[in-house]
């Protein structure tokens, strides 16, 4: 009796390992995520930004490099700077957090979310910026860096069959985002939406298009009009999206084990 119940373990033992060498996604990666804050409390600003930090990841010119790119991408330095130096007296507030969405060792995709207000204005808005980083690089990834911009792709999002995951899952299509619930309508206009995603201003103005990975799907987030949520967000399964990649960056090996090469 006693050798049946060791057979059967050891058998139970085996199923696991090998259901476990089948999961989804990558092998954990080496290095490690802290959890960070930026605040600032005064008669002008009330920040409060919690940001990552990585560490252990074996290499520190690259880690440094990589959590300064992220900290300068999770506070708006050059606006904080602009609504404190002021004329009038009006406090502004901004409270974000963030939620790392993909992981691995060539791929860190990060969504910072929370919302805003302005003294005296009509309502607060909530806020939603991405950021995807090259681990091996350790740069900054940009949407028109990571798939083929053109009129197929932008049609995808302007029509019937997409609908949001966010902040109404599933009521709203992407041909009432792009094209009704905007001043700039035509396929020209979305295409120049997407070129721009992720990309800053100058001036440090946020762009209103942002891109990020999930382990299912390529999610794509667009301002809209503070009625609807202030912002909406696509996701694109990675079958579907396997045409319009940019198949030579290698951060795709994640999904496309064939990128890169």
């Amino acid at each position: 009796m006693r050798k049946n119940i060791f057979i059967i373990v050891f058998l139970l033992a085996i199923m696991a390992t090998i259901g476990n060498g089948n999961a989804a996604g990558p092998a954990a990666p080496a290095y490690n995520i802290d959890t960070k804050t930026y605040a600032i409390d005064n008669a002008r600003l009330g920040v409060k930004i919690e940001y990552p930090q990585i560490v252990n990841l074996g290499d520190n010119e690259r880690q440094e490099r990589i959590n300064r790119l992220i900290l300068s991408e999770a506070v708006p330095t050059a606006l904080l700077q602009r609504l404190a130096n002021r004329e009038d007296a009006r406090h502004f507030s901004l409270h974000l957090r963030y939620e790392v969405t993909w992981q691995s060792e060539s791929l860190l995709s990060i969504r910072f979310t929370g919302h805003s207000y302005g003294e005296r204005a009509p309502y607060s808005p909530n806020e939603l910026h991405t950021l995807n980083i090259d681990m091996v690089g350790g740069s900054k990834l940009y949407l028109k860096d990571l798939v083929t911009i053109n009129e197929n792709f932008a049609e995808k999002f302007r029509t019937e069959g997409i609908k949001t995951v966010s902040p109404h899952p599933g009521l709203i299509s992407g041909k009432q985002v792009f094209i009704d619930f905007t001043t700039r309508k035509t396929l020209e206009d979305t295409i120049d939406k997407f070129n721009a995603a992720d990309e800053l201003s100058p001036e440090g103005y946020l762009p209103g298009t942002y891109c990020y990975f999930t382990p299912d799907a390529f999610g794509i987030s667009t301002s809209v009009a503070h009625a609807i949520g202030d912002h909406a967000e696509f996701e694109i399964k990675y079958v579907d999206l396997a045409k319009y990649i940019n198949a030579d960056n290698p951060v795709w090996k994640d999904f496309f084990p064939d990128a890169g090469k």
